[in-house]
């Protein structure tokens, strides 16, 4: 009967009342944003558009804000709270209430407070989930996101996911984030300011801002900028001295972006940003503590009297780090994990957790002082004044050879059986090779090896083509054996191979023969950094689709701002193709002004 009843429905052009009447869904949120003592914002995305109403109550009672806007997405800014309080709200819309949530405002003068520090969470819906669920358990006043919360910036679907996972804590802690350079894929920048705009002032379109929190000043920044341009450093240059002459005498200075100067992982340093002299602008301006992400470990360490801590184990593949620590780290360790940060007065107190809740370690800081820390085995390996671990042997040109992995003999070159058992491994992917003993440099760094093959979680289109999947893999492994064994070559023998691919215009090949090398960057001399920069964003580009733009544009943008100190690297013609280059993409981005073509 009720079937019959639906057909006769349709048959006079009429709906079913279910259909007419399907119930209003949160689809986002809701959740709060730009936190301070006296107002938050409340964001939420509905089922369908049209007005709204938030209610607040608090211990002045209770009040109403309401939106008009015909939009599924809406941001309601409420005013006149009072510091230090405690708020209950809720949203409702065409007759539904959202789940209630709690938010507690900023305090005014110098107050105790926490906040949790994560980021990379992309990729791994499960292990983010473990680490939001740690988050959870861990009380704390607010929480910082070092960037890359989604793999694409511009997919709807994987901001869906994001906000699903996230929704039960952003509902009750205001998220202040920094902008990843996957968040920058496409249009992506578009959804992360629709998503987490920033309190004003903002400068060059949202992607840069500066919170003060108790006695401390937080400055969120777009580390994916070519920082060669003075639109970059004039923004952070005014905001350092704005913000010195407003806040008083012993206030706590924190930088936050997502790839920093410092890193032991396979990303390194980001070169735009030290290049660019950033580094000595946040020293000489009294920044003390920089936290950033990218690569996907746990880092804590200390150059120059700047402090940092790397938190890039919120979700997405972990990274090893490079066979070459730098004197700067302190403690390291591979895993999904958050770090509490606590400021007192003068002392700072950090404390990394594992996403089962273990500690990694507990350190502390007085401003002017250096780290002091209860030992741990993250730290034990890199205790001041301890010896790194020996460097690989080194050919004639003085770079590392390639077959050389720290603590391990290299397989003998040529072996049938070495390159049969590695066949046998395309069946069985990163495990297989692993249990070879050849893991994570076979694999371009454990969590990376999927770029080097080719695989979705590097954003790469050629496996999403089943057509094509096993003859990028075979390039993937066939890149990686060459790195692995099978004779001693160098890595700039290597960057050779990847050049010659792009220029017979195999850019799936270069891409795999470049994406092995990534890990061992610091290997090449400055010149063929900026040549490896160049080819690998330029092959990128040729391969086309979003992912790989988004990548395009972070090599050219290394390559471009290196190239500054190391004019003689490209050739003229590259030079004027890779400014060509920028420029197309910057305007694809909807940037506000391109990159400029001229050559340096």
């Amino acid at each position: 009967m009720r079937r019959a009843a639906a057909i006769g429905a349709a048959v006079l052009g009429l709906a079913p009342a279910s259909a007419l009447a399907a119930p209003y869904r949160f689809v986002k949120g809701p959740y709060v944003q730009g936190l301070s003592a006296s107002g938050v914002v409340v964001r939420w995305e509905g089922s369908e558009a049209g007005p709204a109403k938030v209610v607040v109550e608090g211990p002045e009672g209770r009040s109403e804000a309401t939106t008009e806007e015909k939009a599924a997405f809406h941001g309601v800014e409420l005013r006149g709270l009072r510091p230090s309080t405690r708020y209950r709200y809720r949203v409702e819309a065409a007759g539904v209430a959202s789940p209630e949530g709690s938010f507690t405002t900023a305090p005014e003068g110098n107050v105790p407070f926490s906040f949790v520090v994560y980021g990379d969470n992309r990729s791994d819906p499960a292990a983010h989930e473990r680490v939001v669920k740690a988050i959870r358990a861990t009380p704390s006043d607010f929480l910082v996101h070092t960037g890359d919360m989604v793999q694409d910036g511009g997919s709807s679907t994987d901001w869906q996911i994001f906000f699903s996972i996230e929704g039960p804590l952003l509902r009750d802690r205001c998220l202040f984030a920094a902008v990843g350079n996957h968040e920058l894929v496409g249009y992506g920048a578009e959804n992360f300011l629709r998503y987490f705009a920033p309190p004003k002032p903002a400068g060059e379109g949202g992607l840069y801002y500066s919170v003060r929190w108790s006695n401390a000043r937080f400055f969120f920044l777009n580390a994916m900028a070519s920082w060669d341009s003075s639109r970059d450093r004039e923004w952070l240059g005014r905001e350092l001295s704005r913000t010195a002459v407003e806040d008083e005498e012993g206030v706590h200075r924190i930088a936050v972006l997502h790839h920093g100067p410092y890193s032991t992982g396979p990303h390194g340093p980001n070169v735009s940003f030290v290049e660019g002299g950033i580094e000595e602008l946040l020293r000489a301006r009294g920044v003390e503590l920089v936290l950033a992400g990218h690569d996907h470990v746990y880092e804590r360490g200390e150059k120059g009297g700047v402090k940092y801590v790397i938190s890039g184990g919120g979700g997405a593949p972990l990274y090893q780090r490079r066979s070459r620590p730098s004197p700067a780290t302190r403690a390291f360790e591979s895993a999904y994990h958050y770090v509490l940060v606590s400021v007192d007065g003068d002392e700072v107190k950090s404390e990394a957790r594992r996403a089962d809740g273990t500690l990694i370690e507990s350190c502390r800081y007085v401003r002017g002082e250096p780290w002091a820390c209860a030992e741990s085995p993250a730290s034990r390996p890199y205790a001041v004044g301890a010896s790194a671990e020996p460097l690989p042997p080194v050919d004639g040109r003085g770079r590392g050879c390639a077959c050389s992995l720290p603590g391990r003999a290299a397989p003998a070159g040529g072996s049938p059986l070495w390159f049969a058992i590695a066949l046998g491994a395309l069946g069985r992917g990163r495990r297989a090779l692993a249990a070879l003993g050849r893991g994570r440099r076979a694999l371009g760094a454990l969590g990376r090896g999927r770029r080097a093959l080719g695989a979705p979680g590097g954003g790469r289109r050629a496996l999403a083509a089943p057509g094509r999947r096993w003859g990028r893999l075979a390039l993937g492994l066939g890149a990686a054996l060459a790195l692995a064994g099978g004779g001693c070559s160098t890595y700039a023998r290597e960057l050779a191979r990847g050049e010659r691919a792009y220029e017979d215009n195999d850019y799936e090949r270069a891409e795999a023969l470049l994406g092995a090398l990534e890990p061992d960057l610091e290997a090449l001399t400055p010149d063929e950094r900026v040549r490896y920069c160049y080819t690998r964003g330029m092959s990128l580009l040729r391969m086309g689709g979003g992912p790989a733009k988004g990548e395009a544009r972070y090599w050219l943008s290394l390559g471009r701002a290196s190239l500054r100190a190391h004019p003689g690297a490209l050739g003229e013609g590259q030079r004027a193709r890779m400014a060509s280059a920028l420029c197309d993409l910057d305007r694809e981005a909807g940037c506000e002004r391109p990159s400029a073509p001229e050559t340096p």
